[in-house]
């Protein structure tokens, strides 16, 4: 690529461009959706109608009803991004605390103001065949935002990964119950458990639970039944979110700061040694870039490679702000329950925030489906305890590449931001060092 020649940003393997200012990616409609303009290469989205879809979606404010489903048709390839709010149990969308404001500006044109609010969508769904982002990135991946950071900015400007934890382990009483249950003992050793349940189900005729279903064929057995035996094994929920979520954040000492759950459920949290200085309209580039390429990838079994280790690099402007080597690999999994009880939920994208988890959600209650209620036993897990966040300041521009981009590169796209409009005022030099701390 010969960037002498090109007077835009890289659009080589850009697989997301949302641009506040760009009536195609808002048009100034009243729920505040954003769309990106670009979609990636490999993109797929079939006619989908998702009938389970507001048994999630219900718990971020996506749609007011537990019952609402999803028409997706094979133009939804590119990745949209909502407001997140909250619902009563009336159905009654609010975004108290979840404040995003539209602003309109004659030199920087349209802009979100955040204090407390941040949008987020889904780019896969596990089992259907919809995914318009990978969940993997075998030559890396570079996230590209124009962000304003104010004296008082602070809070998670961008995540990834699962936007909560499974509603249904341990499953809810009112909407599922255990009628019978055995202990299954081979060769005198703990096997597993068999279960009977009732309660409500699914479209596809599912309990809303979450069990691990494996079936045992013991060499020897007492009764003709337990020839081929099916065992339930409850989820651990951690499991759901290890190595499963990475955010990014501004610290109130504007510094950078990454955090994620190890393959152990243990916070990793690091901020970068020197701070950002000046405030304004401000280019921030992620990158990762793996040490090696898996070769013959197969994105079909894309859970099956070694994590790998690699260079994650923080860009300021278009200048190297903070490097890490040996970074672990990040990429993201489903969750371990049926595939319509986890629609929305894992494979998420928040710009401008993290995640408040479970710390919404609802339940049937009573065993029918007229009524609701909150499970309080599921507040204050670790999503909400520790990704809860929303960056305060203002967001214009996100671009996501399928790769890493090289120093070079992200220089050049950061030149295109601030002399297109100097009314950014971005500092910016071709030569010479960041101003840092």
């Amino acid at each position: 690529m010969n960037l002498n020649c090109l007077n835009n940003i890289i659009t080589e393997n850009l697989s997301i461009y949302i641009n506040i200012n760009d009536i195609n990616s808002w048009n100034l409609n009243n729920d505040l959706t954003l769309n990106s303009t670009y979609k990636w290469n490999d993109a797929i989205s079939d006619d989908l109608n998702l009938l389970d879809f507001g048994l999630t979606a219900f718990d971020n404010g996506r749609t007011d009803d537990m019952n609402n489903s999803l028409l997706l048709t094979q133009n939804d390839n590119k990745l949209a991004l909502y407001r997140i709010g909250y619902n009563n149990e009336s159905g009654n969308t609010y975004y108290t605390n979840y404040n995003i404001t539209p602003m309109s500006g004659s030199t920087l044109g349209k802009y979100f103001s955040l204090n407390g609010g941040y949008l987020q969508g889904f780019f896969k769904l596990n089992e259907y065949n919809y995914e318009i982002f990978p969940p993997r990135y075998n030559n890396g991946i570079t996230i590209e935002t124009l962000i304003e950071i104010l004296s008082g900015s602070s809070g998670i400007f961008y995540y990834m990964g699962t936007r909560s934890e499974d509603k249904y382990n341990p499953f809810f009483s009112g909407e599922t119950e255990v009628l019978t249950s055995r202990t299954i003992y081979y060769g005198g050793e703990y096997t597993g458990n068999t279960y009977q349940f009732t309660g409500i189900t699914t479209s596809e005729g599912h309990y809303l639970n979450s069990y691990i279903e494996e079936s045992i064929k013991p060499n020897a057995f007492q009764r003709p039944e337990l020839a081929d035996t099916n065992i339930l094994n409850n989820v651990e929920q951690v499991i759901n979110i290890e190595n499963n979520i990475i955010a990014f954040e501004i610290t109130s000492s504007k510094k950078i700061k990454y955090l994620y759950i190890n393959n152990n459920g243990v916070i990793i949290q690091n901020e970068s040694p020197n701070e950002i200085t000046r405030s304004g309209w401000t280019v921030i580039d992620i990158v990762f870039k793996p040490y090696d390429v898996i070769k013959d990838y197969d994105e079909t079994y894309y859970l099956c490679y070694p994590r790998r280790k690699g260079d994650l690099i923080f860009y300021v402007n278009g200048r190297s702000f903070w490097k890490l080597k040996n970074f672990d690999e990040f990429y993201f999994k489903p969750i371990n329950n049926d595939k319509e009880k986890q629609i929305g939920v894992p494979f998420n994208i928040s710009w401008g925030g993290g995640s408040f988890g479970l710390k919404h959600s609802w339940h049937f209650s009573d065993f029918t489906e007229s009524g609701i209620t909150q499970d309080n036993s599921k507040k204050d897990l670790l999503i909400e305890k520790y990704f809860n966040s929303s960056f305060i300041g203002n967001i214009q521009k996100l671009r996501v590449y399928d790769n890493a981009l090289s120093s070079t590169e992200v220089l050049h796209n950061a030149y295109i931001e601030a002399t297109n409009n100097p009314n950014y005022n971005i500092l910016f030099s071709k030569g010479g060092r960041i101003i840092i701390k």
